[in-house]
């Protein structure tokens, strides 16, 4: 039976498998973590598929087109445990809301359709490894909701152990003691990894904060907005939700590479009916993140201060590592310690899972160490911590 992973973002979802050399490799790009109902197809869109209808049912001006279209959910999912049952904001096509269980079910179902067309020339696929945050509270639901999806077998790993394994590919060394710095959409996951005795485990408890890209993406937008609002070059609901969309597609290049550049004042000048004026430099973006983010890396700071040992490295992944912002804080916060912002950052969970899935288990480790900091099972070569099958 063919087997992927799949990490489920806030924002966007990567989905992985191994090569013919065993080797994990991304399967068709970025997919939007999005839903849209069309009530009158009868259909559930997901991915670009459904950021699509949900822009062609906004030109055609249909009413409560924003009922039938879902993002951003996974945050709620990491703050509290869920039934199945337990509702969510979207409205099915049955035009009463869908469930939790639903709206994943309808996930898990796109993304093995999409993994079988695109990978495994329409031959099913029966195994899939998941990964969630540290301390997710919704490993049932998930579990549930694959299995309603088709799958046989449910496997889980935690993202930022993944995110380790999935960048250690090509024989990248980070040391001995790296720290795994996992920013999203919506969880930030902080976890020390110390290799002792030639094999790898998580040392103390990691950190999970709710709190990264879809908040930062959201505080400029509004700070823009506001701005633009009150100069009077947003004067109308429709000027302010194509600013919003496009800013918030644009947002993590724009403050990578420092600017908005001419092309993009251009676009967001004709979606405002040419009323848009200035340009957004990076000191502009950095104000507005200062307010958001420097609680954040105080508590980071904390918790790194509270471990037994230090860092030799710093490792950061997920879709918010690219922002230059967040690199430039941290080797502020870690003066004399480097820190890794690889460019594949984005997809290394989702291929550092499917490593972990597919290496033998062996004998957990019983013992732990004198400090107390937690050991728990590891697995030879890839060195996992945490490994749940159902």
């Amino acid at each position: 039976m063919s087997k992927i992973s799949i990490d489920l973002g806030t924002s966007n979802t990567q989905i992985a498998c191994l090569d013919t050399n065993g080797q994990p490799k991304n399967i068709g790009g970025i997919i939007p973590t999005v839903l849209y109902v069309d009530s009158e197809a009868n259909r559930i869109h997901v991915g670009q598929a459904a950021v699509y209808a949900y822009e062609n049912a906004l030109h055609a001006k249909k009413e409560n087109a924003s009922s039938y279209y879902l993002e951003n959910f996974k945050p709620e999912l990491c703050q509290a445990q869920v039934t199945p049952d337990d509702l969510t904001v979207l409205t099915g096509v049955d035009g009463k809301l869908m469930t939790w269980l639903q709206v994943l079910t309808a996930c898990f179902s796109y993304f093995r359709r999409f993994a079988m067309e695109n990978e495994f020339a329409g031959a099913e696929v029966n195994e899939i490894v998941l990964t969630h945050p540290v301390d997710f509270p919704n490993i049932e639901l998930y579990r549930q909701a694959a299995l309603n999806a088709g799958f046989k077998t449910v496997d889980f790993v935690q993202e930022p152990e993944a995110a380790y394994h999935g960048y250690k590919v090509g024989g990248r060394n980070l040391g001995n003691k790296v720290l795994v710095f996992d920013m999203g959409g919506g969880t930030l996951d902080v976890a020390l990894l110390e290799q002792v005795n030639g094999a790898w485990s998580v040392r103390n408890q990691p950190l999970r904060l709710d709190t990264a890209g879809c908040h930062i993406d959201w505080a400029i937008c509004e700070s823009l907005q506001n701005e633009l609002s009150e100069a009077g070059l947003l004067s109308n609901s429709d000027d302010v939700a194509s600013f919003i969309k496009y800013a918030r597609e644009q947002i993590k290049e724009p403050l990578g590479s420092g600017v908005l550049d001419a092309a993009r004042i251009r676009y967001m000048s004709d979606v405002t009916d040419g009323r848009l004026k200035g340009t957004y430099t990076r000191e502009r973006f950095y104000r507005v993140l200062d307010g958001l983010l420097v609680p954040v890396f105080r508590t980071i700071k904390s918790y790194v201060n509270g471990l037994p040992q230090s860092p030799d490295t710093v490792l950061m992944v997920g879709g918010s590592s690219r922002l230059s912002y967040v690199k430039d804080k941290l080797e502020k916060l870690f003066s004399g310690i480097k820190v890794f912002s690889p460019a594949d950052g984005g997809s290394l969970v989702a291929k550092g899972a499917m490593l972990v899935a597919t290496a033998p288990p062996v004998v957990p480790i019983i013992s732990a160490p004198d400090d107390q900091s937690r050991v728990e099972p590891t697995r030879p070569d890839l060195d996992v911590r945490l490994f749940m099958k159902f």
